[in-house]
């Protein structure tokens, strides 16, 4: 992996902002207009002359184009826009006057040359008004307003359907599908990259960089194999069309998947040709990994110590992991953990700032390496103290990192776009509301288990292709245990979950991650916190000594040990709110509701009553009951409301904080595929919730009005943990089948 910046990003970004007008002289004219056409590295040389000879506005434009990107350009670039001023041809000037200012970090006076340049463009020159989206594009990409630039990549693309130039349909194309995979929409990124095809032959200069795309996409959908040939391709057809820098990209990338798939020689092979200086940091890294893996430490030191006065931030959190890892294995456990938490620092730093916060499910994932290493560093000491510290900083974005494994899907490029610029922009808005939120609250460790005692919590952490955990007793002993190796928990996982009936696998599986020594004593409650590959399990029903869990203790879950600490249940009076069947459609929802409501002795809101602004403006409620549909949206789940959608930012944003919630709707906390428990739910926990009752998957309204009904009959206002294990355990001896009663989780719930 290759670190990026503004200099960086502007090899692919600005490939396209470069047109060909005519001008007037016949012999250097014609010249620079053929460069110019030809994007030859001359063209500012050649055009500079027929404009100070001429004064033609075209080839000042052309010149500006030629230069906007070269280091101390900006004067130049300036000097000939403001002598264009408001020519035809001073759209392409201020254009390039944009780019130039963005490279020096001029953010405003960018977008504002950007903003004239559009301003003056004419309404037919289609071919300039592409040229206009791109730069926005990428202005807005590095002010990280994701939503502006996948607005400006909708207008692109709409706009390269009109284009009749190959080069520059082609490098648009590009250009949006980079966009795309800057945000991690894999699904529409592989479907501009389809159009993309259809426009360029193989023997194209563009080629390398659509197979190179294609890598990544690949590497998205998590297809090893696939991701190395178009690597192998792209690196082949950049060698063929003299492409150093993507030549050089795509080796580092070729060299990264061998180290990750364990092909060590092919990395050696690829890590014996030459590199270029500017290429020292991320050589430097790739050298002390395969240091690492040959069994070489002392080598790996070496490399990385040469290079660590020079790294910048987007390299220190990797050169920092590896280094640490490597001293560790020296046996220099001081210098070692302070490399790794160097590591996590700047990680950390990263999330806070939202610098270069980017989508990839493969970037989150190597950014969580140094928690992990940090983690197993800690475990392998016995400091178990400091490794569920490591984790509660792990996983203290989980809700954001949950959601962002899931992006949305359209049936065309055009809609998919627009749907990813939503997605974005509320990926970015959660991530700004989690930051001052509970949910990423990291608590000195002490105080946690002060906060927990009397409790026990079992936290589950992936490090390294093996599941740990960690169980804190009630007395605040710490005991930890590797469960085993991720790809074969996930198996038995999948097992349980294709047969939830099956005994059998329900042994297996408690066995596995319910070890004997990790338990509390039967009868006391059990909190987990549980993360991929057992997200979808509900520990309730797995099955320890022929009986289920359910039947040994009430379980409950949390995002983290952390939060769970500060969700100590609420002893003031109940002020309730009870929501029902706000479109209309649920009868047995709209009964639910009454018969809540009355044991309550408060008056359902239902129908048109049942509103997002009823919850927003809840204020002093303690306790706030839904029954309604529950639907998908670019950001996670929502409830459909009479007055519109709830969804986790909107919880966040308003502080929706009743001391209790009970979601009993269709999938109202639906499991992602990453580091959490329901998104919806734990914006309710993130926002001030001690406790939120939801089900993880589709339940039948008939079965979700009874366990309301247990739920309240056993007393959960007062004691909600042992409420919901009471309803389940009645539902059971109902013989409802498992997938319904399993669905039930409650999260927090501390007494």
């Amino acid at each position: 992996m290759v670190g990026s910046g503004r200099a960086g990003r502007a090899a692919i970004w600005l490939c396209m902002i470069c047109a060909c007008r005519s001008a007037s002289s016949p012999t250097l004219a014609e010249r620079c207009e053929q460069a110019a056409a030809a994007r030859l590295p001359d063209t500012a040389e050649l055009c500079l002359p027929v404009y100070e000879l001429t004064g033609d506005p075209a080839a000042g434009a052309r010149a500006a184009r030629a230069l906007q990107s070269r280091d101390g350009a900006l004067p130049m670039v300036e000097w000939i826009a403001n002598a264009i001023g408001d020519r035809a041809a001073g759209a392409d000037a201020w254009l390039a006057a944009g780019v130039s200012r963005d490279l020096a970090g001029d953010d405003r006076g960018a977008l504002a040359a950007y903003e004239r340049a559009a301003a003056m463009r004419s309404a037919g020159d289609t071919l300039g008004q592409l040229h206009d989206a791109a730069g926005l594009l990428y202005h807005h990409i590095n002010q990280n307003d994701y939503r502006a630039a996948v607005w400006q990549a909708a207008v692109a693309y709409d706009l390269v359907h009109l284009v009749d130039r190959q080069a520059e349909r082609i490098t648009a194309y590009i250009n949006i599908a980079s966009l795309l995979l800057d945000i991690g929409n894999v699904s529409t990124t592989a479907d501009i990259l389809d159009e993309a095809r259809g426009t360029v032959p193989v023997t194209s200069r563009y080629y390398a960089h659509i197979r190179q795309l294609d890598a990544l996409v690949e590497r998205g959908r998590d297809h090893p194999a696939l991701h190395r040939l178009a690597l192998l391709e792209a690196h082949a057809l950049a060698i063929r069309d003299g492409n150093h820098r993507l030549e050089s990209d795509t080796r580092f990338n070729l060299i990264d998947a061998a180290i990750r798939d364990g092909d060590l020689d092919d990395a050696e092979t690829w890590l014996r040709l030459p590199f270029s200086p500017e290429d020292a940091i991320p050589e430097a890294h790739d050298r002390s990994q395969l240091a690492i893996a040959r069994g070489d430490p002392r080598t790996a030191v070496r490399l990385v110590e040469q290079v660590l006065p020079t790294v910048t931030d987007n390299w220190l959190q990797y050169l920092e992991d590896v280094h640490g890892r490597a001293l560790a294995l020296l046996g220099e456990p001081a210098r070692a953990e302070q490399a790794l938490r160097r590591a996590v620092q700047s990680v950390e730093h990263a999330r806070d700032t939202l610098q270069g916060d980017s989508f990839k499910s493969w970037l989150l994932a190597a950014r969580r390496a140094p928690f992990e290493d940090l983690f197993l560093f800690y475990v392998s000491g016995g400091r178990l103290a400091d490794a569920l510290e490591v984790v509660q900083r792990a996983t203290a974005r989980s809700t954001l990192d949950g959601l962002l494994q899931s992006q949305p899907v359209e049936s065309s490029p055009a809609r998919g776009i627009a749907a990813a610029g939503a997605w974005s922009e509320g990926m970015h808005k959660l991530a700004r509301s989690l930051r001052t939120s509970r949910a990423t609250a990291t608590p000195p460790i002490d105080a946690v288990l002060a906060r927990l005692r009397g409790n026990h919590v079992i936290t589950y952490f992936r490090a390294r292709s093996e599941l740990w955990a960690i169980a804190i007793r009630a007395d605040g002993v710490l005991r930890a245990r590797k469960i085993g190796g991720v790809p074969e928990i996930a198996a038995r996982v999948a097992t349980w979950r294709r047969h939830p009936e099956d005994t059998g696998a329900a042994a297996e599986l408690g066995a596995a991650l319910l070890p004997e020594e990790l338990v509390p004593p039967p009868g006391a409650p059990l909190f987990v916190v549980a993360e991929d590959p057992i997200a979808e399990v509900s520990f309730g029903a797995l099955r320890r000594r022929g009986q289920l869990v359910l039947d040994q203790h009430a379980v409950a879950y949390a995002p983290s040990a952390a939060v769970l600490s500060a969700t100590r249940r609420s002893q003031s009076a109940i002020r309730a709110l009870v929501l029902g069947d706000p479109t209309g459609d649920l009868p047995q929802a709209r009964a639910e509701a009454k018969e809540v409501a009355d044991r309550l002795k408060v008056t359902p809101r239902l129908g048109p009553d049942a509103a997002r602004a009823a919850v927003l403006d809840a204020g002093e409620a303690t306790l706030i009951h839904i029954a309604a549909h529950t639907v998908a949206t670019d950001t996670g789940p929502a409830l459909r409301l009479s007055d519109g959608l709830l969804d986790a930012g909107t919880v966040l944003d308003h502080g929706v904080a009743a001391g209790a919630i009970v979601l009993l709707t269709c999938s109202s906390a639906p499991i992602t595929s990453r580091d959490e428990l329901a998104p919806l739910s734990s914006a309710f926990i993130a926002a001030g919730a001690h406790t939120v009752i939801a089900s993880r998957w589709a339940v039948p309204d008939d079965v979700a009005r009874s366990f309301a009904r247990m739920f309240y009959e056993a007393n959960g206002v007062a004691n909600p943990v042992a409420a919901v294990a009471a309803a389940q355990r009645e539902l059971v001896r109902r013989h409802v089948p498992v997938e319904q009663w399993a669905t039930f989780a409650l999260i927090g719930g501390l007494p």
